[in-house]
């Protein structure tokens, strides 16, 4: 579970002004231990921040997402009406295919 900074923050200074850490973490609702993690990494990063997620897998290659969705949009309008007459003319032709020709030999 991802705990706020403030409330990181929050804990840290209460035992750093004396509380108990026990006293805080029925207070605060958390636990001992993640007290003891936070006081532990405040020691040593200077922070009590959460660490920053790592990117895993590859990195994207569309570097300026606005850029390609103004691309994507201006460019496919046209692409997609052509796309919808065309499939609209198959089908009429594969309909009546499959009616006239194919369908009599079978007695359907």
């Amino acid at each position: 579970m991802a705990y706020s900074l403030d409330l990181r923050e929050k804990a840290t200074a209460a035992v750093d002004r004396g509380e108990k850490k026990s006293h805080v973490s029925r207070t605060l609702k958390i636990s001992r231990n993640t007290i003891d993690l936070w006081l532990k990494r405040r020691q040593e990063t200077g922070s009590v921040a959460p660490k920053q997620p790592v990117q895993r897998g590859l990195e994207p290659k569309i570097k300026d997402l606005d850029e390609f969705k103004k691309f994507a949009v201006k460019g496919n309008a046209v692409d997609l009406a052509v796309g919808i007459i065309i499939g609209g003319a198959f089908s009429t032709i594969v309909k009546s295919l499959v009616d006239d020709i194919i369908m009599p030999p079978i007695g359907y």
